[in-house]
């Protein structure tokens, strides 16, 4: 078998040009699904092309209206006969989609379809370079597929590329939303004396599930950046011991960068107004490395880069998100086998969307 890159856009267009063609027409009644960043960009798209919008659909908010929008209960529309936008595509795209086909609505269409066409509302996060990199270096894909170590990685690859480059939510069918199996996925064996080291640690939720899963570890080495989350990360994990806290993110030299808050997916950015400090891991641990985590919103491959010494001489496990740049899906293990090369890759994904794909190096 051989890994292929098949560009779908035109026929995943032609398949849903009725539902696009009911869009654009002006007597239709039009709600979006999700109040996010993507309902914003519809919202502003929509007024500019005088398209009317009836109201936003959001169970898990409480507020009566959204930029000037009424916001409503799914079960609060009784009129099936809408166009329905959906703007849920980074965890439970398919969820989403399929639980307002449940309910009876038929006329359902994706924000990820309307990216296809418009070129203004494809602005989606971590997919700013997926066709040009996915096009231009077909060969470091087709080596990837090569060297995942099992069938699931490989189909995994295929599915995802298929996702990122054609914007393909069918694909997404094949996954579920499973962040519990995240950096613990059956491929992970923990055992006593483990070393682990949390890079991008946000809340604490990560170390608290291996604090869990690995009781009689050593030590953990714990990073996060943020000022409110390392606040946070300190009282979750309170009452563990051995855990030895850096406020720092993790680079290829100690530097100080400018840093954009911003939840879950807080990052170095030189937009962003704080600054923090980042480390080398290789300058910080001295002692034997087991476990490495590393979900840093995109510093990844940097972050590895000031991992190199520990890697070549401890070879840990690793647990790395691919997903912020595209081109990680190439660049990461080529760097992590160039350290060495007798690791085993392995791929997964962990949501129906674009976030959590991770590597695993065995």
């Amino acid at each position: 078998m051989c890994f292929k890159i098949i560009n779908k856009k035109n026929d995943i267009l032609h398949s849903y040009q009725s539902l696009i063609n009911m869009f654009y027409e002006k007597s239709s009644v039009r709600y979006i699904l999700g109040i996010n960043e993507w309902a914003d960009e519809l919202i502003d798209y929509l007024k500019e092309n005088k398209l009317s919008i009836e109201g936003i659909i959001d169970d898990y908010s409480d507020r009566e209206f959204y930029k000037g929008l009424p916001v409503v209960k799914i079960n609060d529309i009784t009129n099936k006969n809408v166009v329905v936008i959906s703007c849920v595509i980074d965890g439970k795209l398919t969820t989403a989609i399929q639980n307002l086909k449940n309910r009876g609505f038929y006329k359902v269409i994706s924000y990820l379809h309307l990216c296809l066409i418009e070129e203004k509302l494809n602005k989606i996060h971590y997919c700013h370079d997926n066709q040009y990199d996915i096009e231009n270096y077909k060969y470091k894909y087709n080596w990837l597929y090569e060297i995942l170590n099992d069938d699931y990685s490989k189909d995994t690859l295929e599915y995802i590329t298929d996702f990122r480059y054609n914007f393909n939510i069918d694909v997404m069918n094949n996954f579920k939303f499973n962040l519990d199996k995240q950096y613990f996925d059956d491929l992970i064996i923990l055992k006593d004396n483990e070393t682990f080291v949390d890079c991008g640690g946000f809340d604490g939720k990560t170390t608290e599930q291996f604090v869990k899963l690995c009781t009689n570890y050593k030590k953990i080495y714990y990073f996060e950046p943020s000022k409110l989350y390392f606040e946070k990360s300190l009282d979750n994990l309170k009452d563990y011991q051995n855990i030895i806290f850096f406020n720092e993110g993790t680079f290829k030299e100690n530097a100080q960068l400018k840093f954009l808050t911003k939840g879950s997916e807080s990052a170095i950015s030189e937009n962003g107004e704080d600054v923090i400090s980042v480390v080398k891991l290789d300058d910080v641990i001295e002692d034997e490395v087991t476990y490495i985590k590393m979900d840093v919103e995109g510093v990844e491959y940097d972050s590895l880069i000031g991992a190199e010494k520990i890697i070549r001489k401890y070879k840990p496990k690793l647990a790395i998100c691919v997903y912020h740049n595209q081109k990680d899906f190439w660049r990461i293990p080529e760097l992590v086998l160039s350290y060495n090369k007798n690791y085993r890759v392995y791929l997964r994904h962990y949501t129906e969307g674009i976030l959590e794909t991770v590597m695993y190096f065995l």
